[in-house]
Order: structure tokens, then sequence, then C-alpha cells
């Protein structure tokens, strides 16, 4: 966003006791675009700019009750607006303290009368200066932010990785020592579970490559004609042994035939298999799942409901972060990367979607997504 762009809907407050000079400063400002609220004391200024804080302050000094250099210091006391620059207004034959006005706050001073060029540059120029600040301090916080996500990154790669390493090893020295001593049903089956092993730690790479390559923006799709009901039947035959393992009942319910989405298969698969497959892991022994499909105007909405054990209000708000770490926990010792749904939510967003979860603790969960379909449903 340019400077220009702000300028049209920067916001201002001026705070000056004398009518006059508040409807002469309001109305030169709302012709050149900016928003103005004007305010005849110092006791309402302070209380608009701490309800409602603004861009800029224009400030009288001279004011009866609380006059411009307390409102200034009380304004650069409070961590919600010490940020917002002050200009001090100041009538040609006061006495202007300009050591004061600065000390107090102040970024920069007009007299009066005004002249209509000079107070346009200098609030353009101190609105500039915070315009650019603000875009500073967000690559800051970013950038920090960013710097904590690959920490974060760092962190559980090593400890996702370092108990299925430990494994392999364990295996494999059992091997190199044991091998002529162990029975073939043994050998192959401790072959079976590094071969399980490898695979999980397999999956958690793809998963970290997969996020890598969408935030990178350097996932290809190719976008065609998906049958979603195709997608769905497929995900659950896949599904059918962990789910009798833990006794669970799996219902599909599809609300009428359904054309194409537009999307990519592969990540529609995913999105699909990510779901499933974290209903299937967080619900109880004996429990269900159930997943229906209905159309919502030009989209397919696939809903993925659960009796597990629910999810927090914090678990809500963390659910699609990468690396999540929520409440709840696979019921069966599934192994849980918390990368599926961030991934999830990701695709989605690239393909116009968009997902939504409806969750309680104790009370299940019900995970809701939508597609653009590749054609209208003809009535």
């Amino acid at each position: 966003m340019t400077p220009e762009t702000h300028h049209q809907k920067g916001s201002i407050v001026v705070i000056d006791d004398t009518p006059a000079n508040l409807r002469l400063l309001a109305g030169m400002l709302m012709k050149s675009g900016y928003k103005v609220r004007p305010m005849p004391s110092g006791e309402l200024g302070l209380k608009t700019v701490r309800a409602f804080p603004p861009d800029l302050i224009l400030l009288d000094i001279n004011m009866p009750g609380m006059n411009g250099y307390e409102v200034c210091q009380k304004l650069k006391e409070d961590r919600l607006t010490r940020g917002i620059p002050v200009i001090f207004i100041s009538a040609l034959g006061e006495s202007l303290d300009k050591v004061k006005a600065f000390n107090a706050g102040g970024v920069d001073y007009i007299t009066k009368p005004f002249q209509v060029e000079e107070v346009q540059a200098r609030i353009r120029t101190q609105l500039d200066l915070k315009f650019s600040r603000d875009v500073l301090e967000k690559m800051n916080a970013d950038l920090q932010r960013s710097l904590d996500e690959k920490n974060e990154f760092l962190t559980i790669l090593v400890n996702e990785l370092k108990n299925p390493l430990n494994v392999m090893m364990g295996y494999s020295e059992m091997l190199v020592e044991d091998a002529g001593h162990l029975p073939g049903e043994e050998v192959k089956a401790v072959g079976t579970r590094m071969t399980d092993t490898s695979k999980k730690m397999h999956e958690l790479v793809v998963k970290i490559l997969e996020v890598n390559r969408l935030e990178l923006g350097q996932k290809e799709f190719i976008m065609k004609q998906v049958d979603l009901n195709a997608v769905i039947c497929g995900t659950l035959a896949n599904f059918e042994r962990a789910a009798a393992d833990k006794g669970l009942t799996v219902s599909y319910v599809q609300r009428r035939r359904f054309p194409a989405v537009q999307g990519d298969e592969t990540c529609i698969y995913s999105i699909v298999e990510n779901l499933i497959s974290n209903a299937v892991k967080f619900t109880g022994r004996g429990g269900s799942v159930t997943v229906i499909l209905e159309q919502e105007g030009d989209t397919a909405r696939c809903r993925i409901e659960d009796t597990g054990p629910g999810f927090t209000a914090e678990d809500k708000r963390r659910m699609f972060a990468k690396y999540a770490r929520l409440s709840a926990r696979p019921t069966a010792g599934e192994s849980s990367t918390g990368l599926g749904l961030s991934i999830v939510k990701a695709l989605i967003d690239a393909h116009g979607g968009c997902i939504h979860l409806s969750s309680r603790p104790g009370e299940g969960a019900c995970f809701t997504f939508s597609l653009p379909l590749a054609d209208q449903v003809e009535d």
C-alpha cells in the first residue's frame, strides 16, 4: 500500500478549545481525504484517542483544564497510544516552549493562523514516517514470528524423528548381533516393525516438504474435474480396517448426485484423507464417524462428524497452525505430526474453498469444508 493510499484513509484527531479553529482544520483536512474527529478539550480528546486510536493528533497547547503538554505526556505513558505522532498547535503570538513540547513527546508544531500548504506538508511528513515505521514494525514482527516458527520446527522435527530413529537403531543392532540366532518369524517381525517405523518417518518428511512447497508458492496444481464422491468412497475404504479395529461405526450420506468439483485430484484426496484419518484417530472405541456430502449454492460441502473428545476454545484457535499440539490425543496410540490440518487449510484455500470446525469438549467434532463445483447442478 502506497503512502498516498494511506493518506486517503488516514485518521486525525484535532484537539482545540476554539470552535473556529476546529471547524477550519477539520474542513481543510476532510477536503484532503482524511478522516477527522474534532475534540473541544484535552480531557475529551484523551478519552477518544484511547478508545479509538487515530493515525495522528493535532493538539492545541493552551487550553483550559488539561493543557496540550499534559495531554501529550499522558498519551506517551500509555502503551496503546504512545506511538501516535502528535503535532502541537500554537498561536503566533503565544509562547511555545519547543523544548518542553518535544520532551512531552511531540514530533512537530504548527502555528496559527494556519497556512494550508504548511499544515498539509507537516501532516504528510509525519504520516509518511508513521506508516513507514508501522511497515518496519510489522516486518520485524513477521521476521520474529518466522524465526520462532523455525526454532519450533527444528525442535519438533528433532523430537519427532528421535524416537523412531532410536527404534530403528535398536532393531538394526538386534539384527546385526543376533540375526544368526533369531528364528525366521522373528526376523520377519523385526523387519516389519522397521518398515512401519520408516514409513512414519517418511510421512513426516513428506508433510514437511509439502508445507514448505505451499509456503514458497512452489506447489504445482493440476486443475481438472474431480469426482468428490469417488474420492470420499475410496478414502473410506482405505480406513475400513482401522475403523473396524476400534469398533467404529462409519457411515456416508450423499444428499444428491453431484457434478465434479474443480481442483487438483491428488490435493483433494489429501484433504479428505487427512480429515477422515483424524476422525478415526481421535474417536474412541465404539464411537462413530459420519461423512455427509451436500450442495450449497455453487459449492460442494462435505462434513466429517465424529463422537471423539471434541476440542477446547484454545484448540480451535490453534487448530490450523503448523505443528499445533492440541489437548485431544489419538485414542489408540496412532501417530500425529501436527502438520495435517495446516496442509488441509492451505490446500483448501488454494482451491478457493473454506473450512470450518464446530466442536465442544466432550461433544465430538465436525469439520466442514467446501470446494467449488466444476458445473452448476441442474434442478
